[in-house]
């Protein structure tokens, strides 16, 4: 079995200062609060936001056994009705962790539900008592927290947006954060790596530890059975040249798009961007336009998406077909 990538401490986790400071020390009060009084056992609610792969999942799972707490895991698309729910709620214990992932895709039902299970820790639903009658039963539940993580905060309605204490939004990683994270995990993978290739693969990473760490994955396969486990950057250019990845992590999904608006003399708008490529809207706002926006290979206007002069500059020179 592959060993975890995965942090398990805040000393572990790399990048995100600003949060992890923050952290370590509503931690550090809950556990007093605890001693002091063992009925106020819970962080209070929290929310992380931010682009996929940046460390929600990570974050969430080291805050858990930073505070010696049980964690229980729900995609929030997956969660078809109160039934679901509840279920993962009434086998939480005080200062457990629901954490929801992708919170902002929950029904509104679900969402609306989750007003009075944050705010009084009580699921309110409704037992059928037979002959088209119901009654509604209140539930008490354990004191927990729910920690909620989201590429879409706007999505969320604001009631419940409110009742989060803590909210947190994840940045971008830089270069030497990811060759830090890269270097921390090649062992992991039998492997060791020359400071030119970790370079190499951090710039293309898209300031994301799960897009570095899936680069390092496909290079350390290639070393192992190439080059003696040896990840340097002859791997790592014939690595990316497979995989049609180029020196800035771009791949045939974003020259598909540079294309697109290259090819037009006018800002597209989302949706014509959208029929034109076959992609759906959330995978071109979420998945290659925010590292496009970043690289200012795009601007972004009121009435749609231009090309920059950099934009067509790296798709002339770009060996991805």
């Amino acid at each position: 079995m592959a060993k975890s990538l995965r942090p398990e401490c805040f000393e572990e986790y790399i990048g995100q200062p600003h949060i992890i400071e923050q952290l370590k020390t509503y931690v550090r009060a809950t556990q007093i609060r605890r001693d002091i009084d063992p009925e106020d056992c819970a962080l209070p609610h929290t929310i992380f936001e931010g682009g996929a792969g940046l460390g929600k999942t990570s974050i969430a799972n080291v805050t858990a056994k930073e505070l010696g707490a049980t964690i229980r895991v729900m995609q929030g698309n997956s969660i078809e009705k109160l039934g679901d729910l509840a279920q993962n709620l009434m086998v939480l214990n005080d200062g457990d962790i629901l954490f929801i992932d992708e919170i902002h895709a929950l029904k509104p039902f679900l969402e609306e539900s989750l007003y009075s299970v944050m705010e009084d820790f009580r699921l309110d639903i409704m037992v059928d008592q037979g002959g088209g009658e119901s009654k509604p039963v209140n539930i008490p539940l354990p004191r927990f927290t729910l920690i909620g993580a989201t590429t879409e905060i706007g999505r969320l309605k604001k009631p419940l947006r409110e009742r989060f204490k803590y909210h947190f939004t994840l940045e971008s990683y830089n270069d030497e954060e990811l060759k830090l994270i890269l270097e921390l995990n090649v062992g992991k993978m039998h492997c060791t790596m020359t400071d030119s290739a970790a370079t190499q693969i951090a710039k293309a990473a898209r300031g994301t530890p799960r897009v570095a760490l899936s680069h390092l994955g496909k290079c350390s396969d290639f070393a192992l059975v190439e080059n003696d486990g040896v990840i340097d950057t002859d791997v790592v250019n014939k690595t990316f040249k497979l995989a049609t990845i180029n020196h800035i992590g771009l791949n045939k999904n974003d020259i598909r798009y540079l294309t697109v608006l290259a090819d037009r003399k006018r800002p597209t708008g989302i949706k014509n961007l959208s029929e034109i490529l076959s992609m759906d809207r959330s995978t071109i706002e979420n998945a290659v336009e925010p590292h496009l926006h970043e690289q200012q290979l795009i601007e972004k206007l009121p009435n749609g998406r231009i090309i920059t002069d950099r934009g067509r500059e790296v798709l002339e020179n770009s060996d991805i077909n």
